[in-house]
């Protein structure tokens, strides 16, 4: 794993991934997000679920549960798999470090 992703977010890296004021709620909700999303793809468990090339549904397969879907509105709000990363919060992303292990 990339040791810049072995601990919590540094709020400067947050800050680039806003690409705002992490003041906004929702540009600090985006940086974390982001931060989540390159923790997995840079752990061991996202180097060894991808090729080298891979295309966006390859990386959903990989980072969503099988009963993830994302095509309707309805299916997005009504979503309850308890492992699914869609689910996490944002607490949630912060405090389990590289938090997609499971």
């Amino acid at each position: 794993m990339n040791a810049l992703f072995t601990n919590p977010p540094h709020p400067k890296l947050l800050q680039q991934l806003a690409n705002g004021s992490l003041d906004q709620s929702h540009n600090l909700t985006r940086a974390i997000r982001l931060w989540a999303l390159l923790c997995w793809l840079y752990s061991d468990k996202g180097h060894t679920a991808l090729a080298n090339s891979f295309t966006y549904t390859d990386w959903r397969q990989a980072f969503f549960t099988e009963t993830h879907k994302d095509e309707k509105q309805a299916d997005i709000l009504n979503h309850q798999d308890p492992d699914c990363a869609c689910i996490k919060t944002t607490g949630q992303w912060l405090l389990g470090r590289c938090i997609i292990e499971g």
